[in-house]
């Protein structure tokens, strides 16, 4: 027969039995909490490096299309400098060619001046003589009628200066055209240097 001692120690030791499972459930219990957090957190680091690897993906692609963008755009940088240079060099011909022009064409107008102007003036003192000879003449043939004589002396002298006048403002006009003719070549050569500019 148990002493009620003996039930004592037993019923003490099933409680510390009791207590000590209590305390293992607990642990094993807080141990499949901590599990299930770490799931979640697996879970979480996974679906990052999903995300990751298609950000990845696409970051790469963009570089990918970069780099062709790049390429694409040297060798349009290269083409582009090519032409301008073909331009550059095309516009100092065409500038060289144009003041050579120029030059020729002040050159061949002044000179035409030159001579125009030699042959008004010598023709203007012919015409002088042979008006001084006439009047030697009619003063010689009208010395009976010195009316007629004025008046005809009157009438050659009236077209000597109109001839005069004529002679003159020929030699205007030879002046304008060729400050027009200037003018024109310059202004033909800005044009054309703006031209090749504008292409530029």
């Amino acid at each position: 027969m148990v002493s009620p001692v003996e039930q004592i120690d037993e019923l003490a030791y099933v409680e510390q039995e009791l207590e000590d499972l209590q305390n293992l459930i607990k642990q094993h219990f807080s141990s499949v909490e901590g599990l299930t957090d770490i799931q979640a957190q697996v879970g979480d680091v996974k679906q990052f490096h999903e995300t990751f690897q298609t950000t990845r993906r696409k970051t790469e692609e963009t570089f990918q299309r970069l780099e062709e963008a790049q390429g694409a755009l040297r060798h349009r940088t290269d083409d582009l400098e090519e032409r301008v240079q073909t331009l550059t060099d095309e516009y100092d011909e065409l500038k060289q060619a144009m003041e050579q022009v120029l030059v020729r064409c002040v050159e061949e107008w002044s000179q035409q001046q030159k001579s125009l102007q030699t042959y008004m003036g010598e023709f203007e003192s012919r015409l002088q003589m042979d008006l001084q000879h006439a009047v030697n003449r009619v003063g010689k043939s009208s010395r009976t009628d010195s009316t007629l004589y004025k008046e005809r002396l009157d009438k050659l002298d009236t077209r000597v200066r109109g001839l005069s006048g004529s002679i003159k403002g020929i030699n205007s006009t030879i002046r304008a055209w060729n400050g027009l003719a200037i003018t024109i070549s310059v202004g033909g050569l800005l044009g054309v240097v703006a031209l090749a500019l504008l292409f530029l």
